[in-house]
């Protein structure tokens, strides 16, 4: 599935600047809903958990906007059974640095559980954070957003940096194609999906 995402991100990238007509960092996404499909790629394991991703977001003022997203992933092996929950709740700031670029801040509350199944073995583990990501979002084209960000996550049991590509293909003016994938140290994520723009 990652190569997949790479070459698709590929695809979108090179087929942006051939031709990119002027645009304003107005035409860039922050109210929107919709849905992935996610994998998460432990470096370590034989696990590769899949699932759901909700995601919301709305802009609230000219600089301000709120975000949300929750993540169901599960995989299974033999008798063991691995379910993970991700639930984020975001405010973010978005600050204008060209006409079609926007650096972003966002701070916000985590909530992470991890449930184990199997033979004789029942663990459910909840934790609770933050998370604060930074980054750009930029229009490539008319129908084409990309956005670049480190996203850092401090729970009750870890904290761990992640390097993060996102981009969206706008096929009409609300139904928007979002690729992303990012990485950290111990786990590579990636997902496909479509979202409804407001």
């Amino acid at each position: 599935m990652l190569k997949f995402v790479r070459n698709i991100a590929s695809y979108l990238l090179l087929s942006s600047v051939i031709s990119v007509p002027a645009v304003a960092a107005g035409s860039l996404t922050y109210d929107y809903i919709g849905a992935s499909y996610s994998r998460l790629l432990p470096k370590e394991g034989s696990l590769e958990p899949f699932g759901v991703t909700y995601e919301a977001g709305y802009q609230i003022s000219e600089y301000f906007y709120v975000a949300a997203a929750h993540s169901r992933l599960a995989d299974n092996l033999n008798d063991y059974e691995l379910k993970l929950r991700e639930t984020e709740l975001i405010l973010g700031l978005r600050l204008p640095t060209g006409a079609a670029t926007d650096l972003f801040v966002e701070l916000g509350y985590l909530e992470q559980q991890a449930i184990e199944t199997g033979w004789r073995v029942r663990n459910d583990i909840t934790a609770e954070g933050w998370m604060a990501k930074t980054g750009l979002n930029h229009a490539l084209s008319e129908r084409v957003e990309l956005s670049i960000y480190l996203n850092h996550q401090n729970n009750d049991f870890d904290r761990v940096t992640a390097f993060g590509v996102n981009s969206r293909l706008h096929f009409t003016q609300t139904f928007q194609l979002v690729i992303g994938f990012d990485a950290d140290p111990d786990n590579r994520r990636g997902k496909v999906g479509l979202h409804y723009a407001f």
